[in-house]
């Protein structure tokens, strides 16, 4: 797999599901694969989300997944069986943003910061923001 396109789908997955880079990086492609909800225990406060994937999601993860095994990680380390490192994801994240010409202090936090704006120019009330970035 390409690793320009595993950079570019961790900060879309960040981006479109709203969750925490400590909430993507554990899940497995048959977490996503084929499911129309995506089904997260949150490592911060221990509740299950229940997010609803789009058809972009759907259709990047396809795309993403296809030369990885079920029970793949995501995001594998080349340090055996796991995930990257939270570390290795604001690298990441960080890269993509010096070479998008961003200059500002950015992270893997920033991925739902994004999509809680997002929805805000859908729906502006303070309580949907506040259930979206889970306070």
């Amino acid at each position: 797999m390409n690793r320009s396109y595993r950079d570019y789908f961790l900060f879309f997955m960040g981006i479109t599901s709203g969750l925490r880079i400590s909430d993507i990086l554990p899940l497995r492609v048959w977490d996503v694969k084929s499911a129309a909800h995506l089904k997260v225990r949150e490592k911060k406060n221990g509740n299950t989300r229940r997010i609803l994937m789009t058809d972009a999601l759907k259709n990047e993860i396809q795309k993403y997944c296809r030369t990885l095994g079920d029970s793949d990680y995501l995001f594998p380390s080349r340090n055996g069986d796991k995930p990257i490192s939270r570390v290795q994801a604001w690298n990441i994240i960080n890269a993509a943003a010096r070479y998008a010409g961003i200059q500002d202090s950015i992270g893997t936090r920033s991925m739902m910061t994004f999509f809680v704006s997002s929805a805000n120019c859908v729906s502006s009330t303070t309580a949907r923001a506040k259930r979206l970035r889970m306070h």
